[in-house]
């Protein structure tokens, strides 16, 4: 590791997730090197990289930045379109948990515990994606977090009524996926810079690999312990939800598979 590694990390030059970054900085920086090694060039490529796609972004989330738009009714429309698709998965949760249920009540003549219907639980979303439960709650909480930092940015009035008829849901939806992008490329930037990710660039898209193999063990390891605390949080969740139907559901099918 070189000295603007070094620098980097420990904040003395800014990276491409702060404010004051600049692409001439960012060079200048780097140029001005004695003996940049490998892991700088990782880090010089990634972080004009980072940088790029974050003002992509800043500039397509309109809607939270809009003048014509009090923040009341900014703060107001991102919390009703999180709260409309928390019911959504809710629901699609209850249905799945049903569905799974009953199959596995043909086949399982033992039982089987509540928790293994939840560990294998997938929801199908738009465009043919399959996520947990679990994760498309996360994904909602990161969706809301960044336009709601825009929109609350310059600490403005949250007084007065808000003006729902003039919101374009769209935009909202729109937003709101703009908000996923930015917080996984602010945590793609963290694994560049603290696991050394070389950047493949193959045209149309860039490839991040870690090059640091105590990385590639920590991810999988991690993913392993993520899926594990998935799984008791959901038993637990389920234990004390106010979802009662769905739990008395998922354990008269295994009764039931008992005789």
């Amino acid at each position: 590791m070189g000295d603007f590694t070094k620098r980097v990390q420990d904040g003395e030059l800014p990276g491409p997730l702060r404010r004051e970054f600049t692409s001439k900085r960012w060079k200048n920086e780097f140029d001005a090197g004695k003996a940049n090694d490998d892991t700088d060039q990782c880090i010089y490529d990634a972080g004009l990289v980072i940088h790029t796609k974050l003002e992509n972004i800043r500039s397509r989330l309109r809607l939270s930045s809009s003048p014509s738009l009090s923040a009341t009714t900014k703060l107001r429309a991102f919390v009703a379109a999180a709260n409309h698709n928390l019911l959504l998965v809710r629901t699609k949760t209850r249905d799945a948990i049903e569905k799974s249920g009953s199959e596995r009540a043909q086949f399982a003549a033992d039982g089987f515990r509540p928790e293994q219907l939840f560990a294998e639980l997938k929801l199908d979303l738009p465009g043919g994606f399959r996520w947990s439960p679990d994760e498309v709650v996360e994904s909602l909480v990161d969706g809301i977090e960044v336009p709601v930092r825009f929109a609350l940015q310059k600490n403005p009035s949250l007084a007065g009524n808000p003006h729902m008829n003039q919101i374009q849901w769209n935009d909202i939806a729109l937003e709101l996926n703009l908000g996923i992008m930015f917080r996984f490329t602010e945590d793609l930037w963290d694994d560049c810079l603290w696991n050394k990710c070389k950047i493949i660039d193959n045209g149309q898209y860039k490839v991040f690999v870690p090059q640091d193999i105590d990385a590639k063990k920590g991810f999988a390891m991690g993913r392993v312990r993520r899926n594990s605390l998935s799984m008791a949080h959901s038993i637990m969740r389920h234990k004390i939800s106010s979802c009662h139907d769905c739990t008395r559901f998922t354990v008269s099918y295994s009764r039931s598979t008992r005789h």
